[in-house]
């Protein structure tokens, strides 16, 4: 986590930090800390190589001039790393931090480090309070840049390390530690350049670290900057937050703009299928965006990678979007992805799950080869495969199986299949939107004999209202036996359920979801949460469903 923070300094340049300081600027020491850059592994398919940090120069020169030997100081601060022995504080008090931290002027801080030896750690303290200083005008550098003590600091700060094995002291990480804050930090970004900005966001994004403020603060200086980012840089954004979990609209908004006009003069299908894949993660759904990245895979095809198509083919049923292009398309990626190309049998039930959500042609024969026995016993309690979402995408497939193919002859899921022995469980805010939505509707229909709610409906999913209408359309009790009724299913679309990027957009499950219970004869009414608002008053939820409910009325009339 140190070495994380510390190597942030390695996205500026000397005379960037000099200038900085100069100008009253550089906030805090603390703000050059929060930059990492690893590479991250999150999804085995796709090769992912970020950039590594510009390594600092060891080639030899001239004695440095004052403004090097300032900029070494903040340099080497990158080159610090954590001890490996366990922390202790210690009580002994130390006499030159405590004369340091009780200073109120320049002369006593130097004064104070004005000895034989200067340690890294007092140096670095100084250094803080003389920057937080010329940043509150209380003081000017050229109060001090001049001063030999003040140099010789510098100096030490800039000197290099002997030994990349010698662990640091405790002290100088403590005053590290000390110096660094991510509200600092966030302050410093309208200071850098647009690929510093996205370097320093695929590093957060490599080491999973979500600092709320200094991500906004990347976000919204990328997302204004008027400098267009290239492929490698809009696909590094957009991997960086889907690790994070940080779908910044406008962020989003601005780098697939870029990505738009720079991806028909691409060469690189592997920048593709990153973006892709990273667009699948966050559920963004961006039409021109995906049309642009479809044509030029249609013109491009023969240089994709298997690994590129599936990301595209999954991410589209993800977000639940049919290019324009794909009747030419489709016929042309399909046949190309095969089991023997995958690298386990749950990519290729996700690939075969994304063909039945897009509705691609004739899927009999892929339907054939997730549902056979064989195949299903590879997701058995126990397995390695074993995986609910894995299970519900094999009782989706079996639906459809049933409700959406034609002349489907092929096997189904066996009733007692263990496959079917998997709770339903909902998320705790979906647990309270379908319970402010009972409590809304019992003032309709009536709860105890005209309503259920929480179905298992053996489709894969629940359905969080179900009840029947008449043919006056109204209401009546689900055992009473008539000849014209009419199924009504509410289902909830909370914010998982949606895609980022439009408005009100159920995602591929939920678009599924709803296909599946009208093959089955359902009346299908979808509450999304942007719509429904739990702390809305009881009056408008009701009349908010009563309206959905007049919606269906009408459209039962021409049945």
């Amino acid at each position: 986590m140190i070495s994380s923070k510390l190597n942030m300094l390695r996205c500026f340049k000397p005379n960037q930090l000099i200038r900085l300081f100069n100008q009253n600027q550089f906030h805090s020491s603390r703000l050059c800390l929060e930059h990492t850059k690893t590479q991250s592994h999150e999804d085995k398919s796709h090769e992912k190589v970020l950039e590594k940090a510009p390594e600092p120069s060891s080639s030899s020169s001239p004695a440095p001039a004052k403004s090097d030997i300032v900029a070494q100081a903040f340099a080497s601060i990158s080159d610090l790393k954590p001890s490996k022995a366990p922390f202790t504080k210690k009580k002994r008090i130390d006499p030159i931090e405590t004369i340091i931290v009780n200073a109120k002027d320049v002369e006593t801080l130097l004064s104070a480090v004005d000895t034989q030896v200067v340690s890294r750690k007092h140096a670095l303290k100084v250094l803080s309070i003389l920057t937080d200083w010329s940043t509150n005008d209380k003081i000017k550098l050229s109060d001090f840049e001049s001063d030999t003590r003040f140099i010789k600091m510098c100096r030490v700060l800039g000197r290099p390390i002997k030994s990349k094995e010698e662990p640091e002291s405790l002290g100088d990480l403590s005053v590290v530690l000390g110096i660094t804050g991510d509200d600092e930090a966030a302050k410093l970004i309208s200071s850098i350049q647009l690929p510093q900005m996205v370097k320093i966001l695929s590093a957060l994004g490599a080491k999973r670290k979500r600092s709320t403020p200094l991500l906004r603060s990347l976000a919204f200086n990328i997302g204004k900057s008027s400098e267009r980012l290239n492929l490698k840089q809009g696909a590094d954004v957009f991997y960086a937050t889907a690790l994070l979990n940080f779908p910044d609209e406008v962020l989003l908004e601005k780098v697939a703009a870029d990505m738009v006009e720079g991806i028909p003069s691409n060469d690189k299908p592997a920048v593709l299928g990153s973006l892709c894949y990273s667009m699948g993660v966050l559920r963004y759904k961006n039409s021109e965006l995906l049309e642009t990245i479809t044509h030029w895979v249609d013109k491009n095809l023969d240089h994709c990678r298997t690994q590129d198509l599936v990301s595209l083919m999954l991410t589209l049923a993800r977000v639940n979007y049919t290019p324009s292009n794909a009747q030419e398309l489709f016929p042309r990626v399909v046949p190309n992805l095969t089991p023997a190309e995958l690298t386990s049998s749950s990519l290729w039930l996700d690939l075969v799950w994304s063909y039945v959500v897009l509705g691609i042609g004739d899927l009999n024969q892929y339907v054939r080869s997730v549902l056979s026995s064989q195949f299903v016993e590879q997701f058995s309690e126990g397995s390695e495969t074993d995986s609910v979402g894995d299970k519900l995408k094999l009782i989706n497939i079996n639906a459809a199986a049933k409700h959406l193919l034609t002349n489907y002859e092929g096997p189904f899921l066996d009733p007692k299949s263990p496959v079917w022995d998997i709770p339903l469980n909902r998320s705790r805010d979906k647990q309270a939107m379908v319970s402010v939505l009972t409590d809304s509707l019992v003032n309709l229909v009536p709860a105890q004999t005209h309503l259920k709610t929480n179905v298992d409906s053996r489709l894969g999913f629940f359905i969080d209202a179900e009840f029947l209408l008449d043919s006056r359309k109204n209401p009546i009790a689900l055992n009473k036996e008539t000849k014209d009724v009419h199924k009504v299913a509410i289902l909830t679309l909370d914010y998982h359920d949606l895609c980022r990027g439009t408005h009100n957009y159920p995602n591929g499950i939920a678009a599924l979801s709803v296909r599946l219970l009208e093959a089955t004869g359902y009346h299908v009414i979808t509450v999304p949460h942007t719509e429904f608002h739990r702390n809305d008053k009881l009056v408008s939820r009701v009349k908010y469903l009563e309206a959905k409910m007049t919606v269906i009325r009408v459209k039962s009339k021409s049945l």
